[in-house]
């Protein structure tokens, strides 16, 4: 198709594009996102199918620039064996997946996912851990101040603090950063406060000065270290 107007368009182009090899067509919410409108997708997009190859890949780069009107970012590939066969690899991904999705086309392939929480507890401490160490680089290594290196590390931390309240088995209304952190502070001892002051300094709307956004990090890596070891620690049932 050599026009894209709405996301019907969208789905027919991929079906003509896939043929018999398309299993299903699957839009998800990630930690951040707005309503999905008639004419545009705000969400990503999954195109599961049987086999991949390098030809199949360049069809859909020659489909890209066109998809873009309707698609802000590129669709994930992958095939319906990879994702049965990496449910321990990528627990939380495929969670948030299940917990925030809707079938465009096809397959519900999620539909009867089983993913072990055990799986889940290991993945997010070793994002939080991993991140934290990373952190501790960029601070020796100095080439960015603590305000960046802020803006790039909590919505990622955030992402791992939503798992924790699935892990928890908490639900939460939204999956905004306010209401994360809020429902986190009601299972472990965290300081609340400094995390969303930490998101609106984010946000710019609250200002520090250096040194203030200094003490603030020290406080920060703190409490991300004392919530990787309440994830250590963690017995599931």
């Amino acid at each position: 198709m050599s026009k894209i107007n709405n996301v019907s368009d969208l789905i027919a182009d991929i079906h003509s594009l896939f043929n018999e090899n398309l299993v299903s067509v699957i839009s998800y919410k990630g930690i951040f996102f707005n309503t999905t409108t008639k004419n545009k997708l705000h969400e990503n997009l999954m195109i599961v199918v049987k086999t991949i190859n390098f030809d199949l890949l360049e069809k859909i780069q020659d489909q890209k620039k066109i998809w873009s009107k309707i698609l802000p970012n590129p669709p994930i590939i992958i095939e319906k064996a990879e994702i049965l066969s990496s449910l321990d690899i990528f627990p939380a991904e495929y969670m948030q997946i299940k917990a925030n999705y809707q079938l465009l086309a096809g397959d519900d392939v999620f539909e009867n996912l089983s993913i072990t929480q055990e799986n889940l507890r290991l993945q997010i401490e070793y994002n939080i851990k991993s991140k934290l160490m990373i952190l501790r680089e960029e601070i020796i290594i100095g080439s960015k101040d603590p305000k960046t290196l802020l803006i790039q590390s909590l919505p990622l931390f955030l992402d791992s603090f939503q798992n924790i309240l699935r892990l928890n088995n908490k639900p939460f209304k939204n999956s905004e950063p306010n209401s994360i952190i809020a429902e986190l502070g009601k299972i472990y001892k965290i300081d609340t406060s400094l995390f969303l002051k930490l998101h609106k300094i984010i946000e710019g709307s609250e200002k520090v000065n250096n040194q203030e956004m200094k003490q603030l990090f020290n406080k920060y890596l703190s409490q991300l270290h004392n919530i990787a070891l309440e994830i250590d620690k963690l017995i599931l049932n």
